[in-house]
């Protein structure tokens, strides 16, 4: 849906009762898990708009759906910004369908891999030497704007005590125009009983800093370490990280204090904020705030200076 559309709603709050008879539900995008997510239309003032609906399944805990009922009055706080996908209100039968803008997009990592990563051309006869080309479709001058973007989703998120466990290229939405899009963000308050019951046995360990992987703790610098791989994905043009690793294996790498490898292409300015988001004590990462700052400076975007000079 447009953001344009959402301002039917009050200003300050979604209002959150949809009615269900002004919903068409069409068919569920595949996935597995308890939570599903399905294209509908919604009409709004006579006019059929696409969204997206998000619920749990038919075989998820009860403890879930308990659990989403009271994520929505938390949602609901969430008022419009770019950079995330918009709630738009729920519907309350049983189980809830939560009602998002639909993002005509991709989903970035598909994004990455598909207008930057490398590709083999050519193999010389007998040896193992290649050459590779970057196709023309993307412009790497782009991928600093991808993080900032994505930076400035997570300050408003954060300020608003809202989190995005497992932070990584797949949660995001980059849209027709280049705009990125977060999803499947969680309030603080439930952000351990959800992950808890989502994750069960497949935690996304790669994204995960030292003190979720050996105490399962969350907050906003779980998240700056996420978003340094994050980080590390976009300027790898979407590969994989700790690609063919178990958990142990990456375990035993945070232990020895390794980090991933610097990607061929990062410019040494990126790759020092996302060691930064590495510190192994949480408290030395640096805020979403101070993220979107230094990254607004590469993007000769002066969003964040404007509003630090505005206070």
């Amino acid at each position: 849906m447009d953001l344009q559309e959402t301002k039917r709603f009050p200003s300050n709050h979604v209002n959150v009762d949809v009615p269900f008879e002004n919903l068409n539900l069409q068919a569920p995008f595949p996935g597995k898990g308890f939570m599903k997510y399905r294209k509908a239309q919604i009409t709004l003032t006579s006019k059929k708009e696409e969204i997206v609906v998000k619920t749990v399944s038919d075989d998820a805990p009860v403890k879930l759906a308990k659990l989403q009922a009271d994520e929505v009055r938390k949602l609901a706080t969430l008022v419009s910004n770019v950079n995330i996908a918009q709630f738009l209100g729920r519907c309350n039968n049983v189980p809830n369908l939560l009602c998002y803008e639909f993002v005509n997009g991709t989903k970035l990592g598909e994004y990455l891999r598909e207008n930057f990563q490398p590709s083999k051309i050519h193999q010389y006869d007998n040896t193992k030497q290649k050459r590779y080309h970057v196709p023309e479709k993307g412009s790497v001058e782009t991928l600093p704007r991808v993080a900032l973007q994505i930076a400035r989703g997570m300050k408003y998120l954060t300020a608003l005590k809202f989190l995005h466990p497992g932070l990584r290229s797949e949660k995001v939405i980059i849209d027709v125009s280049g705009q990125c899009k977060l999803y499947d963000f969680v309030s603080n308050d439930n952000a351990k009983d959800i992950m808890a019951i989502l994750w069960d046995k497949s935690v996304p360990y790669q994204w995960m800093p030292p003190e979720y992987l050996f105490l399962e703790k969350l907050g906003p610098l779980v998240d700056v370490w996420s978003f340094g791989v994050l980080m590390w994905e976009i300027f790898s043009y979407g590969a994989l990280p700790h690609e063919g690793k178990g958990r142990s294996d990456v375990e035993k790498e945070l232990r020895g204090k390794e980090n991933l490898p610097l990607p061929n292409n990062c410019p040494g300015a990126i790759w020092q904020i996302t060691l930064n988001c590495w510190a192994q004590s949480p408290e030395k990462r640096p805020s979403f705030d101070h993220l979107s700052l230094q990254l607004s400076h590469m993007c000769n975007d002066n969003k964040e200076y404007d509003e630090i000079q505005s206070k």
